[in-house]
This record gives structure tokens, C-alpha cells and sequence, in this order.
């Protein structure tokens, strides 16, 4: 699938991958899914020169392609301009896929870590929100000024050090909070005046 767009997806540009694992999601129009169900291999390829497409081919498969044509040089230009952890850091947030298990229940998987979670991470889903409206304000590559470049690698400093500091936040007050029990009775009871957590 991936092939199809020129793509060959690594650890360096997983982030990628979301074109491929959209493709593989989209169903192909209900008539055109219809007549693909033809008994003979020759009525198949009769549907798909109608169509104007290359035997194995999705309709969707223009649509893509001006996809990557917008969305390669602006991702080029922002990774060269984020500092070294940021780079992976962007790529990292964009490489969370969702998956269903056989009993329907959602996971996610990330490409770039191999990374499998439950939810998707706090850190991952506010960078990507930030990046989404970052490209909804600067459409084209040259608006992508150096000034403008900075602010995005101190918004993506800003979620990482806001994120640690809750984490931290967390585990210090977990760590006050005692064991259930086994019979899961006896649970002593805290006092939050006892909290204390760095400002």
C-alpha cells in the first residue's frame, strides 16, 4: 500500500505511515465495490479501464497523492528546523496508529517505538493538536518563517516539560496513598495536608 504512494516507511518517517493505514480504512465507493465483486477477472479490469485505473489501484489513490505532494515539503521544512529531541518527539506523537482486537476493543500501536497502549498518550495527542494548528495557520512551506519554527519547537518544549511535571505530580501523590489490602478492607485513610508536591 505504501508502495503505491513512493512510500517506504522506517523509523525515520513512521510518522508516514497514517497515509497508508488511511488507505487500507477507506472502503471504496458502493458501486464501485459492487461491480468489483464481478466473477470474471476479465469484467474486473473491464470496470477498472472504465475508471481509468491501473489494475489494484483504489479511486482514492489521486486523492493521496496531492496529499503527499502538500504534506512532504512541509514536513521537511519543520524537522529541519526542530531541535534534535523535538524531531523525535513530532515523530513519535504521529506515529500512534489505532488498532481493534479480535474482540473489538480499541488499542493503539506506535510505529516509530513499537510501543503498544490502551490510550493514546496525553504528550502525543496534545502535539499533534498543536502541529494540526500550526499547518492550519502557515498552508504553504515559504510561510513557514523562522520565527515561526521556534514558536512551534517551544510549544513542543512547553507539552513535554507540562507533561513530565503532571506525571511527577501524580506519582507523588500516589506514593502517599496506602495498599488496598487483600480482603480489600483495610485501606488507610491519608491526610491531604500531608501532600506535598514541588511547585
Amino acid at each position: 500500500m505504501a508502495s503505491r504512494m513512493g512510500l517506504k516507511i522506517t523509523s525515520q518517517n513512521s510518522d508516514l505511515a497514517l497515509i497508508p493505514y488511511l488507505m487500507l480504512s477507506l472502503q471504496l465507493p458502493p458501486q464501485f465495490e459492487r461491480k468489483m465483486t464481478a466473477t470474471y477477472p476479465e469484467e474486473r479490469v473491464y470496470i477498472q479501464k472504465l475508471c481509468e485505473l491501473k489494475v489494484g489501484a483504489h479511486p482514492a489513490d489521486h486523492y493521496f497523492h496531492k496529499v503527499l505532494e502538500h504534506l512532504l515539503p512541509m514536513r521537511m521544512k519543520i524537522l529541519g528546523a526542530l531541535r534534535e529531541e523535538n524531531k523525535k518527539r513530532y515523530i513519535w506523537s504521529h506515529s500512534w496508529m489505532k488498532f481493534s482486537q479480535p474482540n473489538g476493543t480499541p488499542f493503539y500501536f506506535n510505529m516509530f517505538s513499537k510501543e503498544k497502549s490502551d490510550f493514546l498518550p496525553l504528550e502525543a495527542k496534545s502535539v499533534m493538536l498543536k502541529t494540526s494548528l500550526f499547518l492550519n495557520k502557515y498552508t504553504k512551506p515559504e510561510q513557514l518563517t523562522e520565527t515561526a519554527l521556534q514558536g512551534l519547537n517551544d510549544e513542543i518544549n512547553h507539552i513535554y516539560e507540562k507533561t513530565k511535571d503532571s506525571t511527577q505530580k501524580m506519582k507523588e501523590l500516589m506514593a502517599l496513598v496506602s495498599p488496598i489490602s487483600k480482603d480489600g478492607n483495610s485501606i488507610k485513610k491519608f491526610n491531604f495536608s500531608e501532600i506535598k508536591i514541588k511547585p
